[in-house]
């Protein structure tokens, strides 16, 4: 885990806990926030539960969509 946060402290917010690192992959954080990550086998972010999104991506790991259940704004 040489190089990547474990644990972060804001004031007035609380303490986050960082796990599951596999390379520079974040693989939950606990705390103020809580979110689960997953990727596909390219290493590309496929979903983030804290945000509520699903990527995919095209045959240039480009993502061509974004699905999430909050209205985004342009």
């Amino acid at each position: 885990m040489t190089g990547n946060i474990s644990k972060l402290s804001r004031d007035d917010f609380g303490t986050n806990h960082y796990k599951g690192y596999m390379g520079n992959q974040l693989d939950s954080i606990r705390g103020f926030t809580n979110s689960n990550y997953t990727y596909d086998p390219n290493g590309n972010l496929i979903s983030d539960s804290g945000k509520d999104i699903t990527l995919s991506y095209n045959y240039l790991n480009l993502p061509p969509r974004l699905r999430t259940r909050v209205a985004c704004e342009r």
